[in-house]
């Protein structure tokens, strides 16, 4: 059986740019393919790449999505991990809740900014909207909401 092409094989930083730029532009739901495409560059050597690719990937949600994203929070360039903080409000995992919790205490205050919104949006996909899960988030971030 002979391994599928990816169409969306980008040899150079223009390529790739250009892709993104049309995810991005279009603002519609990536297919398989692209975002396949997507993930594997959020890898890329290049910082802009990787920043553009972890904007692209709030597009789409999928578990692996989420799991590339949680990784970006690592990120030795601090934009790229600012960004996947933000796109991290697609998330549904209690593992998120809990990284974005933990950027809560951190030095920066664009991820702490980030973290704290994300958090309730990822918070919401997990608990639901209603009045137990509003009170729990609350009395969960009153002291990081303060300090912000």
């Amino acid at each position: 059986m002979r391994k599928k092409k990816n169409k969306h094989t980008l040899r150079n930083y223009t390529e790739k740019q250009r892709f993104l730029d049309k995810i991005d532009e279009q603002g519609r739901v990536p297919n398989d393919e692209e975002l396949r495409t997507i993930l594997r560059l959020c890898s890329d050597k290049n910082v802009c790449i990787r920043f553009e690719a972890a904007s692209g990937l709030v597009y789409r949600y999928t578990p692996e999505s989420e799991d590339v994203l949680l990784q970006m929070t690592y990120d030795k360039n601090m934009l790229v991990r600012v960004e996947a903080v933000d796109a991290l409000c697609i998330g549904h995992k209690v593992a998120t809740l809990k990284r974005l919790e933990e950027l809560f205490q951190g030095t920066n205050y664009l991820t702490r900014g980030y973290s704290i919104l994300s958090f309730f949006s990822v918070w919401l996909n997990c608990y639901g909207y209603n009045r137990e899960s509003v009170a729990a988030y609350l009395a969960k971030t009153e002291k990081y909401r303060c300090k912000e």
